[in-house]
């Protein structure tokens, strides 16, 4: 009667066989299945392994460069704000002004200055034509988050705010005019704290 295989008889095999060969040769691996037939297979199995990680260990490590790291991250990137426009269920109407786009989502300066944890003069600078393009990216990704618009429609916005500012009450001694300045200028002159400010300000 043929006496059962033990699994520890199997593992002591198995654990001298690695000790004895790092990368066992054919003639080695047939002098340890006909010393242990019983366990032929495991044997086997287990110098396949070794081969697989002995190929791996000379394989050279490929370290990406800043060129291929900023590529994947544009990719990630744009593949999330698809994913999020995808899933946009009530998509915003075409809107040809800042004003309109806030009044069909039923929002405001307030609310969004608010939300956005943003200076209410930053965003009324933007919607009123009183901020230069670029506009940046933090400030457009929350747009685009928040609206689902895409970059041309936000582009086409800031073109349409500064090409038809809303001015304040004109002075009877002269003509009503509006001081654009750059996105930098806007937020580096704004009451908020200097920890928004540099959030604000971050391209990442």
């Amino acid at each position: 009667m043929t006496e059962p295989v033990r699994d520890n008889d199997r593992d002591e095999v198995l654990y001298a066989f690695h000790r004895a060969y790092d990368c066992p040769t054919a003639e080695q691996i047939a002098e340890w299945v006909a010393r242990y037939p019983q366990f032929a297979d495991d044997i086997r199995a287990h110098a396949a392994i070794s081969w697989d990680w002995k190929a791996n260990e000379q394989r050279p490590v490929v370290v990406p460069d800043g060129t291929v790291m900023a590529r994947g991250l544009s990719y990630v990137l744009d593949a999330m704000y698809k994913a999020r426009l995808a899933a946009q269920t009530k998509p915003v109407a075409v809107c040809e002004s800042f004003q309109q786009l806030l009044s069909a989502a039923g929002t405001n300066v307030p609310k969004l200055s608010s939300e956005w944890n943003i200076g209410r003069s930053v965003l009324a600078d933007l919607v009123n034509g009183a901020m230069r393009a670029p506009v940046g990216r933090r400030l457009v990704r929350a747009f685009q988050d928040t609206f689902g618009l895409t970059i041309e429609a936000f582009e086409r916005l800031v073109s349409y705010a500064t090409s038809t500012p809303r001015l304040g009450h004109a002075k009877a001694s002269a003509a009503p005019t509006v001081r654009t300045r750059s996105y930098q200028e806007v937020i580096m002159e704004s009451t908020m704290s200097q920890q928004q400010k540099a959030y604000w300000l971050s391209e990442e």
